[in-house]
């Protein structure tokens, strides 16, 4: 479970606070050196009185040698003022840097405790979605409809089996397309056909047909990498895929194979959005990278399936990376969802390390 993410006014409010006891700790220090100079400014009077009363003193002769050792005294007392009043000085200076330390480790820990709850809100939030996709393919593929015509591909029932599609992404409307397969992998009818004629496409060799075909029972279902796709205008997709059963059976032989072209640069983009409340949010890049810590999505745009964040040897769930180009990584790894085990993906906050 994911600690509560404070909101940005509440991390603010934290931070000022933290600032006051710097402020107030820095106050303090100057309040004490002020009383020190005024200390070591009285022991300096008292040293020059004492001065002067001894050369009053040599002058009196024998009379004034009682004078001289209360001169003598004072200046003595002078010294051991001044002397504790310089070990009180760097004592206070000692306790209130390591107050103002303390103040500062503080604010960089919570700091970071938010930037990794931010993180791990990201990935949660984009699972919540990819589970969904994972009960829409396997629900869509034990629909009748399409079973039926998985097993027996009439033309004369194409259009309608097209049109079910198409109006499954009229409602859902996160998906570049959804197609569906005969046994041999063959495109026999896809959603947006007219959008992207793939009627025909062989797509056995996709990396997702295979292992649909092989899976066990209707709770089975695969995943592919996010990837471009040529046949859907080189959109950025995620496919889910799940066998198409004999007689829409649970168990029944799978006959074909569905697949769900989820809409992954779109929607991704809609879950990496900066708050624009926090004052750092011009420096921060929102990221969902793949357990390799490659980037599969950017608040920016930037580095898409090209830039990898050193995220492959980590062991821990999360925490921060700093590198030494000065970047800090926020990473949080994927918690899952229900019965949606993740990816092992990571959302990831990153920008310069904070002085």
């Amino acid at each position: 479970m994911l600690d509560t993410i404070p909101s940005t006014a509440e991390a603010a409010a934290g931070y000022e606070a933290l600032e006051r006891i710097a402020d107030k700790a820095e106050d303090l220090s100057r309040a004490a050196a002020r009383k020190t100079r005024q200390i070591q400014a009285v022991t300096l009077q008292m040293n020059m009185l004492a001065l002067n009363a001894k050369i009053e003193a040599a002058r009196a002769g024998q009379h004034g040698r009682g004078f001289a050792i209360v001169a003598n005294a004072v200046k003595d007392l002078a010294l051991d003022i001044n002397s504790v009043s310089t070990e009180l000085d760097a004592e206070v200076a000692r306790g209130l840097q390591a107050l103002k330390d303390s103040v500062h480790d503080m604010a960089m820990r919570a700091d970071a405790e938010r930037r990794i709850n931010q993180a791990g809100a990201v990935i949660a939030t984009m699972d919540r979605n990819l589970y969904e996709r994972t009960c829409d393919v396997r629900s869509w593929a034990s629909e009748a409809l399409i079973a039926d015509f998985c097993a027996d591909p009439d033309p004369a029932h194409a259009a309608s089996v097209a049109s079910r599609l198409e109006t499954i992404w009229r409602v859902y409307r996160v998906y570049v397309d959804i197609w569906l397969c005969d046994m041999q992998g063959r495109v026999i009818a896809s959603a947006r056909g007219r959008q992207f004629p793939v009627t025909g496409h062989d797509a056995a060799r996709s990396a997702w047909f295979g292992p649909a075909m092989q899976l066990p029972d209707g709770d089975g279902y695969v995943v592919d990498d996010v990837r471009r796709s040529p046949q859907m205008a080189n959109d950025t997709v995620l496919t889910y895929a799940a066998a198409v059963r004999r007689g829409g059976r649970f168990d029944g032989t799978p006959i074909g194979a569905l697949a769900v072209h989820f809409d992954w640069a779109r929607q991704a983009e809609s879950v990496l959005v900066p708050d624009q409340g926090d004052p750092a949010a011009l420096d921060t890049r929102l990221i969902i990278a793949d357990r390799t810590g490659l980037v599969l999505a950017s608040s920016d745009g930037h580095g898409v399936l090209s830039d990898v964040i050193p995220l492959a040897e980590t062991k821990e769930d999360k925490g921060v990376i700093a590198t030494r180009t000065g970047l800090e990584y926020a990473y949080h790894r994927t918690p899952g969802f229900e019965t949606y085990e993740g990816l092992g993906w990571f959302g990831v906050i990153a920008r310069r390390a904070m002085p």
